[in-house]
């Protein structure tokens, strides 16, 4: 648990998704799979050809992000490219910033 949680790294969206270009597994809302984080490790992850989603694998997609408890945070700051892009609806803008509210 903590207060402040600070993400300074590599972001990405994907705005067009096509079977078999996603970076992580798709969930039943595809908006959140579309966006995520890289950290340190991603470029291996990238040129593996088997992709094995058991082991780590340096990304974080929004999906995975919203599943994260971050109750106690007061303040969360994205510091990566492509952080403000999402599926926009009806019911605001779909990408990590949705992630993190959701978190």
């Amino acid at each position: 648990n903590y207060d402040i949680v600070h993400f300074s790294t590599h972001g990405h969206y994907i705005g067009q998704v096509n079977i078999h270009n996603d970076l992580r597994p798709m969930v039943d809302d595809l908006s959140l799979s579309r966006c995520g984080l890289m950290f340190a490790g991603a470029a291996n992850t990238f040129s593996d050809e088997h992709f094995d989603d058991s082991r780590y694998d340096a990304l974080l997609s929004g999906a995975e992000l919203a599943q994260q408890n971050l109750s106690e945070t007061e303040l969360v700051v994205l510091n990566a490219c492509q952080t403000g892009q999402g599926r926009l609806t009806d019911d605001g803008i779909y990408g990590l910033q949705r992630a993190i509210k959701q978190a």
